[in-house]
């Protein structure tokens, strides 16, 4: 089992103006980013990124929980839980 925690703004990506990201590999440095112009091309790799591990589990006969960061953590084990019924024939 693989849990894959994911912040909202990563699915969603709500920006629509400038935005100053911070940098976290290069050491905090202030990035000034388009976001308008942005949003189209990490959409559509985060989509792509996404697509990849969920491929990537399955080949590994793993099965990938998601989760959102927003959600409480005893969430994504009910999803595996839910999931672990459905695939062994047990029901609740």
């Amino acid at each position: 089992i693989v849990i894959n925690v994911r912040d909202i703004t990563e699915e969603e990506f709500p920006f629509s103006q400038w935005v100053r990201f911070v940098d976290l590999e290069e050491g905090g440095k202030p990035i000034r980013v388009d976001t308008v112009i942005l949003r189209r091309i990490y959409t559509e790799e985060y989509r792509d990124l996404m697509q990849s591990w969920d491929a990537w589990s399955k080949r590994q006969d793993i099965h990938c929980v998601v989760s959102r960061s927003d959600e409480p953590p005893e969430a994504a084990i009910l999803k595996y839980i839910q999931y672990r019924n459905r695939v062994t024939g047990l029901s609740r």
